[in-house]
């Protein structure tokens, strides 16, 4: 068995695991909206909990999609939007944990879940974009 052929095999499990768990950082970020809706500031109300609501829907989307719940005639119309979520999730995974070392070093407050939920999402993109890429027919 190729090296492709293995990552292949893995994607779906990758894809599944790392949905979850973007389900479980959407939640995080929920949280973090209520937190800041208790102290009156919209602004942040609103960026946290549009980010967690989207966390959460991009996960069980991906989580729906493995179950093949998914017509495919709408995975086919949403492939390219799909793609570029992908993506665009890389690269946020890329550098929220880098944003995070940086703020930690500047002052010293480690925000140890900003690490986490950002390689949650690196892992997310590069699966979900790896099986975006598959020909529907090849899905197991």
């Amino acid at each position: 068995m190729t090296i492709s052929e293995r990552i292949d095999r893995l994607a779906p499990a990758l894809l599944g695991i790392s949905s979850v768990l973007l389900v479980l950082a959407g939640g995080n970020l929920l949280f973090a909206a209520w937190l800041f809706s208790t102290r009156h500031q919209l602004f942040w109300t609103s960026f946290w909990a549009a980010g967690g609501v989207a966390f959460v829907g991009w996960g069980l989307m991906s989580l729906l999609d493995l179950a093949k719940r998914i017509p495919a005639p709408a995975i086919d119309l949403l492939r390219p939007l799909l793609k570029l979520g992908a993506i665009v999730l890389a690269l946020a995974g890329i550098a929220w944990p880098i944003l995070t070392v940086i703020r930690w070093r500047q002052t010293g407050d480690l925000e140890a879940y900003g690490v986490v939920i950002g390689l949650i999402m690196l892992a997310q993109g590069v699966a979900a974009y790896g099986w975006l890429e598959r020909p529907r027919g090849d899905a197991p």
